[in-house]
């Protein structure tokens, strides 16, 4: 049996990346990559929900333990979803012009 170091409450931030799928190849579980480490998010309603932020940005708070392998796995207390630029540009429209040619734009309004 893995001995894991007693939990600690920890502040990371990263992206949500999933890190296992179920047979139909949904996803089921995710973790939080750090500049520096992966972090394996255990399964409560908190680490359900960030399963729908797929490749965003979150700041979460939960308790850290360590197993002896040296597997990261942290148990969301909370999380808060991080603005991005690329998040930012998502408000902005793709579309064509009557003459097709390819445009973005900085609302819908503006399609037209």
């Amino acid at each position: 049996m893995k001995k894991s170091i007693s939990p600690r409450e920890i502040t990371i931030t990263g992206y949500v990346t999933p890190v296992e799928w179920d047979t139909d190849d949904e996803v089921i579980s995710v973790a939080i990559m750090t500049d520096d480490d992966e972090f394996v998010v255990e399964g409560n309603r908190l680490g359900s929900e960030l399963i729908e932020y797929l490749e965003k940005d979150v700041e979460l708070t939960g308790l850290l333990t360590e197993e002896s392998d040296g597997t990261k796995r942290i148990l969301p207390m909370s999380y808060e979803l991080l603005e991005t630029e690329a998040d930012e540009d998502e408000d902005e429209y793709y579309g064509y012009d009557e003459d097709e040619d390819e445009f973005r734009s900085g609302s819908e309004e503006d399609w037209y």
